[in-house]
């Protein structure tokens, strides 16, 4: 249970939250909780190898100028209840809470110049891409900046249809003052993952199960602060790269002094990489079953069923409530994209 968070509260959120995904009138990003479970031992595969012995070569680039032609904006109200007003294409544009920078880079920001009254929800940015994400691809973010800080709770992650049973893959996630990234799947019942030595990071859930703990999921936690919030931002960024086969879910992160050149030069060798930060085997976890085509998300909300419930316990002052109502609260709650692409 996220800390903080009244089990009856989350439940009625998780019940509410189901019956609308079900009718497909919603997807949420993960909610993950703080429990830790001791990693259980299991014997060395294959699979890692078998997954990335691939040249992969590019199916779908956004980047420049026409970066956001390949996105739909989510105007809808927050599915996880944060203190944020989603803006469709033309009011994001003439707002400025999106834009293309001198280098090249697309901004997505939350509003970070409008004082509001307590209880008030800032605008802020959401949105899908028009394309999925298939198995058998590799997909890469790569960003100069992201969005950290108290009230923040900024996700980059895909879903897949009538959500839980097509799946979902937050790639880059966390809330307030969190110094690593998250890695989290949330599945139908039946997906967990096991701690083996092919990957790097600690396991904070085992089941994936979105109907089991209030929908934690199943996270991974970076050992590194270098790949979220500020850590993230002061060393210049990095990429974020998930590779989706029969054998598995891999997540890796470089550094931007570290990016592989293979990566650099869009001719991607996973196997040359060393271990992922994060591995979901398919020996614990059928992809097949658990997983459909995904659909890939960029949000920032404030507050929320995760950001708020941990406000206060992650050394944030005051309430999250009133820490949206100053807009220099937010001066760093932008991402700043270099590029997303899509290797087949």
């Amino acid at each position: 249970m996220v800390a903080g968070k009244l089990a009856s509260t989350a439940a009625m959120l998780l019940a509410s939250a189901i019956t609308l995904v079900k009718a497909g009138e919603m997807d949420v990003p993960g909610m993950p909780g703080s429990n830790q479970f001791i990693p259980r031992a299991s014997p060395l595969s294959q699979d890692y190898k078998r997954a990335t012995s691939k040249v992969y070569s590019v199916n779908q680039d956004y980047s420049g100028s026409n970066f956001f032609d390949a996105w739909q904006f989510f105007n809808w109200a927050d599915p996880t209840n944060g203190m944020v007003n989603y803006q469709g294409s033309g009011d994001a544009w003439s707002k400025g809470l999106v834009s293309i920078d001198g280098n090249g880079r697309a901004i997505m920001k939350v509003d970070d110049s409008t004082w509001l009254s307590e209880g008030s929800y800032r605008d802020s940015i959401r949105i899908t891409s028009n394309v999925p994400f298939r198995k058998g691809q590799l997909l890469v973010l790569d960003a100069q900046h992201m969005p950290y800080g108290c009230g923040t709770w900024p996700a980059f992650w895909t879903v897949g249809a009538n959500w839980p049973w097509g799946g979902e893959i937050d790639i880059v996630e966390g809330v307030n003052n969190q110094d690593r990234n998250q890695m989290t799947l949330h599945t139908g019942p039946g997906c967990e993952i096991q701690k083996t030595t092919n990957f790097a990071g600690n396991i904070l859930q085992e089941s994936c199960d979105a109907f089991y703990n209030y929908n934690t999921g199943c996270g991974i936690q970076d050992p590194s602060t270098k790949t979220y919030g500020k850590g993230f931002n002061a060393g210049g960024g990095g990429a974020f790269a998930t590779l989706w086969t029969d054998d598995g879910i891999s997540i890796w992160f470089f550094a931007r002094n570290n990016i592989p050149a293979d990566l650099s030069s869009k001719k991607p060798n996973p196997s040359k990489w060393g271990r992922p930060r994060a591995f979901f085997s398919a020996d614990d976890c059928s992809m097949g079953q658990f997983f459909g085509d995904q659909t890939i998300v960029f949000d920032t909300t404030l507050c929320g069923d995760w950001g708020g419930a941990t406000y206060q316990s992650g050394g944030c002052p005051g309430t999250c409530s009133q820490r949206v109502t100053n807009p220099n609260n937010f001066k760093e709650a932008y991402w700043a994209v270099n590029y997303v692409r899509i290797f087949s």
